[in-house]
């Protein structure tokens, strides 16, 4: 159960992570050696690496409380 907890805890600072990314992104939209849009913005701002390091944590996050609930049921303590 804890591990289960642990995993949501993660999933939620990743997904706010990645969400305070992509609002500054699109904030902060600009013109970046050709590229516009939310990948110019990121790129703009740098914030290329923590939003994909916000994202690996979401998802790893989701992947810990899942497999966490699935072996709930199983019998184990």
């Amino acid at each position: 159960m804890k591990r289960f907890v642990f995993g949501l805890w993660l999933s939620l600072l990743g997904f706010l992570g990645t969400m305070t990314c992509l609002v500054c992104a699109v904030e902060h939209g600009c013109d970046y050696n050709g590229l516009s849009g939310m990948w110019g913005g990121f790129m703009e701002t740098r914030l290329t690496l923590p939003v994909l390091v916000s994202m690996l944590v979401l998802v790893l996050g989701l992947f810990l409380a899942g497999r966490e609930s699935r072996q709930d049921g199983k019998g184990r303590e």
